[in-house]
């Protein structure tokens, strides 16, 4: 089950970038501030479930 927790985090933070990056690329429509940061969060969220050490 661990496993299947951080999969799903590392794709919820690229979820949330690749969007971005659509709206941007795709319709036009740059990203404002605060979408910036959150994505930056998000990423930062899922580098810390996927990385962090846990004990076995």
């Amino acid at each position: 089950m661990l496993d299947f927790g951080r999969v799903y985090a590392a794709y919820g933070g690229l979820f949330i970038v690749l969007s971005l990056l659509w709206g941007w690329i795709v319709e036009g429509e740059s990203p404002d501030a605060p979408s910036m940061v959150g994505a930056l969060i998000a990423l930062i969220g899922a580098a810390v479930i996927i990385y962090w050490p846990r004990a076995a």
